[in-house]
Order: C-alpha cells, then structure tokens, then sequence
C-alpha cells in the first residue's frame, strides 16, 4: 500500500488573474496565480491583511518559456512574468522571482509533450492581475481553498 505524501505549503497569499480570463482555462483543479508569499502559519495571517486590503490591478506579461520545477514529489509548469512598469507601479509586496503556475502534479514529471502542448493552448501571454486572497495550500492541490 502506498501513502500519498502531498507538499504543504500552509497558507499562501496569491493574486489571480480577473475571473473571466482566458487562463482560467489552462489549469486543472486549481486557478491561475502569483504566490506573493507561501508557507505562512495560519496565526501569523494577520499580518498579511494590509496586502489582502490592497485594490490593485496589475498588468503582466508571460516572458520566457514555459518550465518545470520539482519540490519533492511536487511538480509544476510554470512562466515566469513580467510587471507592464509602463503601466503600473512595482507593489512594496511584489515577490523576487514572480510566476505564474498553470498545472501541478505529484509524483512524477510532465513530459515534453505534457509542456509543448500547454504552450501550444496558451496564446494570451497578458493579464491583469487583481484578485488578492489567502489560500489553504495544504493536502493535494485540488483541495486547496480560499479561506480569505
């Protein structure tokens, strides 16, 4: 018998792209986002709220290529992305290496086929960002819930 052992990244703070886009589509069992910070015990989330507060809306861009990243058991593809500086000003809180993940999985990697085809669906390399919660990432992914 085997144990399913899922990464735990506590409470995350994440931005999402507006409801109705396109990027909604790409994922599967969970929605598009920016961590701004993960691994937050649930005590200290309090001292997250004034970005929680924060009424942004945000333009990014996709740059790069589409990568794999590997924690443990816990794979991701993911692009890395870009703040439109001629549009919006860099928020106090923007992470060091911002990304946006567009698909998981647990215990073994994506193929190249798996990341040729994501790249080939995603056409919209643009978004704006503004939708700010606190998310329980605990247990497998399309179990994570919003919680604020």
């Amino acid at each position: 018998m085997s144990i399913n052992i899922f990464e735990s990244f506590k409470y995350c703070l994440w931005i999402k792209p507006e409801n109705n886009h396109e990027w909604q589509d790409y994922c599967i069992g969970f929605c598009p986002h920016m961590s701004i910070k993960t691994n937050i015990n649930f005590e200290d989330l309090n001292k997250y709220n004034y970005i929680l507060s924060d009424k942004c809306n945000l333009n990014v861009n996709l740059v790069g290529e589409l990568y794999q990243t590997k924690l443990n058991n816990f794979y991701a593809l993911q692009y890395n992305i870009e703040l439109d500086t001629d549009r919006d000003q860099t928020p106090l809180w923007w992470p060091e290496n911002p990304h946006i993940s567009f698909r998981y999985k647990y215990n073994s990697p994506f193929s190249k086929k798996d990341i040729k085809d994501l790249e080939n669906i995603i056409k919209i390399r643009s978004a704006c960002l503004n939708n700010i919660c606190f998310q329980n990432c605990n247990g497998h992914f399309n179990k994570w819930e919003i919680v604020a």
